[in-house]
């Protein structure tokens, strides 16, 4: 089930540092784990295991992991 999506996405960062979108000094599999990892940290320091966000924070927690994940990706 995750294989499928997770080779397009990959595709489609490799398709991103073609173009010059994405940065090309780490490999394309280093680059998806860093934001995995960002990601999950980020979150869990904004929300701890007895906090069930609100939508709005969640709203707030993607704008905020789209800007970092642009800043980290950027050539």
């Amino acid at each position: 089930f995750f294989m499928p999506r997770r080779q397009r996405m990959i595709e489609f960062f490799q398709h991103g540092v073609k173009v010059g979108a994405l940065r090309s000094d780490l490999p394309v599999a280093n680059l998806m784990s860093l934001l995995e990892t960002a990601k999950l940290s980020a979150y869990k320091s904004m929300f701890p295991p007895d906090v069930v966000p609100t939508q709005a924070q969640l709203e707030s927690f993607g704008d905020f992991m789209l800007d970092l994940m642009r800043r980290i990706s950027a050539p």
